[in-house]
């Protein structure tokens, strides 16, 4: 996901230049992700139900049916951290060295 710092309800209240930066960021987090997840796409969806905060999914998908989050499978914490580690060493390796930081 990519959360902007600001809290934002809906999505068609972000300021401009901060839906800009988000797309931009989800660029390179998707090529990221693309680099260790064998994927034909990264399905961007921005719902907005579940939280009362704008965020953007990218989701790595072969077919339409990868995007419905009633197909969602579970991941263990590991499997999750060991995944989040390769996206910002992915990240970090395309230049992004400000990716190498966790952040709480």
């Amino acid at each position: 996901m990519v959360i902007p710092r600001e809290e934002v309800d809906h999505w068609d209240d972000v300021p401009e230049a901060t839906a800009a930066h988000m797309m931009n960021v989800s660029q390179k987090i998707a090529k990221a992700i693309k680099s260790i997840i064998p994927c034909k796409r990264i399905g961007v969806s921005i719902v907005g139900i579940e939280v009362p905060h704008t965020h953007i999914h990218l989701m790595p998908m072969d077919t339409t049916a990868d995007m419905d989050f009633n197909n969602a499978s579970e991941m263990s914490h590991k499997l999750l951290a060991e995944t989040a580690r390769a996206i910002r060493e992915a990240l970090v390796s395309r230049g992004y060295a400000e990716a190498g930081t966790e952040r709480e």
